[in-house]
């Protein structure tokens, strides 16, 4: 699959949208779209975090793939109780709290046009990534809409509800939302038939 796909950014949010990077989580076989460094790189450049091209002069860490998966891990456990209009449970929160703080380190203020904004100073590439993600997760967090999280009846993908009367039912209507209009289609034929 491209990672140019509308589906791999339909969530409205970087950190949503890298929840989704793991397919199956309910129903198997489940699928890591993260595998590797290599294909990290390409969905944060993909995703717009990562604006270079070039490729980073910063020693591969195995290490640092894994905390990346924990990340996405942590953020699916974090925001997938909304769903259900429940509160993430407090191990949770204390676990992306130490996850925050790990990286408090790697971030500071900077001026900008727009004001002022939080800038990630770590120079390894999926470190930018997670910092990203962080702060996407922590505006989520902030925007006191976490009653607008929800999860595609198809797949189980995790997205925000951005339409105004808050009856979005698909990750995207163009995968999960025509299968649905497919089932039904195939059932009334079968019925009518």
């Amino acid at each position: 699959m491209e990672f140019d796909s509308p589906f791999f950014y339909a969530a409205g949010y970087p950190c949503l949208d890298f929840a989704n990077t793991f397919d199956h989580r309910h129903t198997p076989p489940e699928y890591d779209f993260l595998s590797d460094r290599e294909t990290v790189l390409k969905w944060g450049q993909k995703a717009g975090i990562l604006t270079s091209n070039r490729p980073a002069r910063v020693i591969p860490s195995a290490r640092s793939l894994k905390r990346i998966v924990q990340t996405r891990q942590q953020v699916f456990e974090l925001f997938s109780p909304f769903t259900r209009s429940t509160l993430p449970k407090a191990e949770v929160v204390n676990a992306f709290s130490l996850r925050l703080q790990a990286f408090a380190s790697k971030m500071t203020l900077a001026h900008s046009p727009g004001g002022y904004r939080m800038v990630c100073t770590a120079k390894d590439p999926l470190e930018q990534i997670e910092c990203a993600i962080l702060q996407s997760a922590i505006t989520l967090l902030q925007s006191n809409q976490t009653d607008r999280i929800r999860e595609c009846n198809g797949c189980g993908w995790l997205f925000f509800d951005s339409t105004r009367n808050q009856s979005r039912r698909w990750c995207t209507m163009a995968i999960c939302g025509n299968r649905a209009k497919a089932r039904r289609h195939y059932a009334r034929i079968r019925r009518a038939g």
